[in-house]
């Protein structure tokens, strides 16, 4: 066998060089053989290491390394030496997957390129650094040897690759299952190339033909003929034109009904690429809402012309009302302006009268020769003052609602009015067995205001007092400053009192508690009314409290500007003939006290009398 250093023609010779040249003598015939066989063998090396794959010689039947390209050494990180003599197959990791491989190479005789073979190796030097590479195996002789020829295509930074954009995909597609809403995308030519579970929830009726590969139209149509779509009911073939002429020129957003009732936002836009994108929302709730609301504004709007019309019908009420109340108004001014023009007709003869009964009563011209004629006299000028009284209630009543009572500004001493009104109600009260109690402000301030109104006020609301007293009850008449610094009178008693109602009746003129034909307390239901238009006119107020059983508490309140700087004289009033004021106050004790139902608050020399 030939040695490293022998020469041929000068050059250089190695192992590589006489492979398979045997145990042959070299002789100089063989010179011109020996030279042909190494330069095949150079340009078969040089040819291996200008790919750029792993390139490895493998001896056989042994499957040693022979030779390496310059391509594997680098790759693999090592020299050359290092890998020559080495079995292929010891640096396979793999040794079950390529048990083949060998058999494969060992018991084939011609030039055969056998099948790739994918398989992870570790060099031996290497052993935490795994190369995937894909083998390509080749017989051939060389000089009578067989060699096997192994191209191992390095395939790791490929299949990694392939891996990341694996695990992309699958995020991607779990990102789009995770969506809440329906998604789908259709590639350029509109078949279906990817769905969530939402799609197929959306799509009941369509669920078997959605699948991958099927076009937009095929999966529409199929939706179509199940009845999918109410709209397209009975224009299947018109809604189906309409539906595609959207799908391929996407812009904006619809509103589409599904036959199990829901409804759902549709969104379509298109790619780059030419790829169609589609999201389906559900908005069942939000049409819900959006019928109720437009059921709730209909019901507003047809409430709002019930309330229009109502309007109407109010302001047409309002206007006849009003018609009403100016023709009661007119006639109200005509019955007051007649009764008010009407005064002296009515006082004139009604004087006369009273006069000639009262002559002829006194027999002023002697007598009348028989006693009933006395009798009828009386009875005729009794008659005649209570009609008199009668019509100037009404006069009077008249003249303040027509406006033409002219309240006179008189300096009064409240006790004075007080004092007159307890001396003319007395009998009365004494002949019905009614105690009649004063209690008066000596402090109290002269009151600017008309005489005869206040006159006409004291004067109602103690001979009501009285009269609606029974026998063994009491009637208090008070007067005092009040808080606001007015003047204010109370006259209480513990007669058969009122409800509510009664007294909203009481106040207006003409009416009555009692309305029965047999009622107990005569009256022509006056009084109230007139004490009341008396007051307002003076700017003040009448306060009434009243329970049935209980008695009644009038307050009339005069306002301060009624009130004058001057203080009236002590005492009862110049009126009083029953002998004066009693010899002290009892304060608190006052006997006014439990007639008006409160503490009245009687000053130290305040002045009570019974």
């Amino acid at each position: 066998m030939a040695r490293a250093s022998d020469t041929i023609n000068g050059d250089p010779m190695d192992f590589e060089t006489v492979i398979g040249l045997g145990e042959r003598p070299i002789m100089k015939s063989h010179y011109p053989e020996l030279r042909r066989q190494l330069n095949e063998l150079e340009r078969f090396r040089s040819l291996l290491n200008q790919i750029g794959e792993m390139i490895f010689v493998l001896s056989l039947p042994d499957c040693r390394i022979v030779d390496i390209n310059d391509t594997t050494a680098r790759l693999l990180c090592c020299e050359k030496g290092a890998l020559i003599g080495k079995l292929f197959f010891g640096l396979v990791a793999e040794v079950p997957q390529t048990l083949h491989l060998q058999t494969a190479l060992a018991g084939r005789d011609d030039d055969t390129e056998l099948s790739p073979e994918i398989v992870q190796t570790r060099l031996a030097y290497h052993v935490d650094r795994p190369v995937i590479v894909e083998l390509s195996l080749r017989r051939r002789q060389f000089d009578s040897a067989d060699y096997g020829i192994v191209v191992a295509r390095d395939v790791g930074a490929q299949l990694m690759a392939e891996q990341v954009a694996n695990r992309a995909n699958q995020r991607l597609v779990d990102a789009i299952e995770s969506l809440p809403d329906a998604f789908a995308i259709y590639d350029a030519d509109d078949r279906l190339a990817l769905y969530n579970s939402k799609y197929l929830e959306t799509y009941e009726k369509s669920r078997q033909a959605i699948q991958l590969g099927r076009t937009f139209e095929e999966i529409l149509r199929a939706g179509v003929e199940r009845g999918q779509y109410p709209q397209a009911i009975g224009r299947e073939e018109a809604w189906v034109a309409e539906r595609m002429a959207i799908h391929r020129d996407p812009h904006g957003e619809f509103e589409l009904e599904l036959s199990n009732g829901r409804w759902v936002l549709v969104r379509e836009r298109r790619t780059q690429h030419g790829e169609t994108v589609g999201e389906r929302t559900d908005i069942t709730e939000l049409k819900h809402r959006e019928h109720a609301l437009i059921a709730a504004n209909r019901r507003i709007e047809e409430q709002a012309d019930d309330l229009r019309r109502f309007a109407d019908d109010l302001r047409e009420a309002h206007d006849r009302a009003d018609a009403a109340r100016e023709v009661a108004e007119s006639a109200n001014r005509a019955k007051s302006n007649f009764l008010a023009m009407m005064s002296h007709e009515l006082r004139t003869p009604l004087n006369a009268i009273i006069g000639f009964a009262e002559m002829m009563t006194e027999g002023h011209f002697g007598a009348l020769g028989n006693p009933h004629y006395e009798d009828y006299a009386a009875s005729i000028r009794d008659s005649g003052q209570h009609l008199l009284s009668i019509i100037n209630s009404i006069l009077d009543l008249a003249k303040m609602e027509a406006g033409r009572y002219d309240v006179q500004d008189d300096a009064i001493d409240v006790a004075d009015v007080i004092a007159r009104t307890f001396v003319l109600l007395k009998p009365t009260a004494a002949q019905r067995g009614v105690e009649m109690v004063r209690c008066v402000d000596p402090g109290l301030p002269i009151l600017t205001a008309d005489q005869g109104l206040v006159d006409l006020v004291l004067t109602n609301l103690a001979s009501n007092a009285v009269k609606f007293t029974p026998c063994g009850g009491k009637v208090s008449i008070a007067a005092r400053r009040n808080r606001q610094r007015g003047v204010e009178i109370v006259v209480a008693d513990t007669g058969i009192g009122m409800a509510a109602d009664d007294i909203v009746r009481a106040m207006r003129p003409f009416e009555q508690v009692d309305q029965s034909m047999s009622r107990r307390f005569s009256g022509t239901g006056l009084g109230l009314p007139l004490v009341h238009f008396a007051v307002t006119l003076h700017g003040g107020t009448l306060g009434v409290e009243s329970e049935p059983g209980q008695g009644t508490r009038f307050t009339v309140a005069f306002p301060p500007e009624r009130v004058s700087a001057q203080t009236a004289t002590d005492g009862l009033g110049d009126a009083d003939n029953s002998g004066g004021p009693s010899a002290g106050c009892a304060g608190r004790r006052c006997p006014c006290n439990e007639a008006l139902g409160m503490e009245w608050p009687v000053p130290p020399r305040a002045v009570c009398s019974g």
